[in-house]
């Protein structure tokens, strides 16, 4: 009688793995979102400036600070990231714990992701136009070949 095959089964990873997982697939969806934004922004699409880059303009000018455009930029996607890779990491965390989750639900989870990384655009703009589906599909491709 033939042998029946071996199914590796794949240990779930654990909180601190999940964390970095999340973190890196959240930085890799936060680039992609930069770069889907400067492409609309050049092709005349999309928003001369992001709510990010108005934000860091406002807290200058609040502090009485000059800012160069290119230094507002720089800080403006360090925040974006810093902020992505802090959804990543608790969408892999989240994956993580809910690895028995029906596929639906998973869904669910990263269209919360997806609500989450627009929110500070205000509650209104949450999952409109291109780059929301950017971000979300992006960091879930990314931890899901993380994790493999």
């Amino acid at each position: 009688m033939p042998r029946p095959p071996r199914v590796r089964v794949r240990p779930r990873p654990t909180a601190l793995h999940a964390l970095g997982m999340g973190a890196v697939a959240g930085l890799a969806g936060g680039l992609a979102v930069i770069l889907a934004q400067e492409a609309e922004r050049r092709l005349g699409l999309g928003p001369a400036a992001s709510p990010w880059e108005a934000a860091v303009r406002n807290e200058a000018r609040r502090r009485g600070r000059a800012l160069s455009e290119a230094r507002v930029r720089t800080l403006a996607a360090g925040s974006r990231l810093i902020y992505a890779a802090a959804l990543g990491a608790g969408y892999g965390l989240a994956r993580a714990r809910l690895v028995r989750l029906p596929r639906r639900a998973r869904a669910s989870l990263l269209s919360a992701l997806v609500y989450a990384m627009n929110f500070p655009q205000g509650p209104g703009r949450a999952a409109r136009g291109l780059l929301s589906p950017v971000f979300g599909y992006t960091t879930a491709r990314v931890y899901e070949a993380l994790a493999g």
